[in-house]
């Protein structure tokens, strides 16, 4: 599923709020991915 997709569900205001959020669920690979992503997207 495309992350702008889960994001914008969500209601999040920013790439940045999906990964800070749910991040420490993830474990560091997927926190490091996560990161990149919203970096990309921002």
């Amino acid at each position: 599923m495309p992350v702008k997709t889960v994001i914008k569900r969500l209601g999040h205001t920013s790439a940045s709020v999906t990964p800070n959020t749910y991040g420490r669920w993830l474990p560091k690979q997927d926190r490091e991915a996560a990161d990149v992503i919203a970096r990309l997207l921002a």
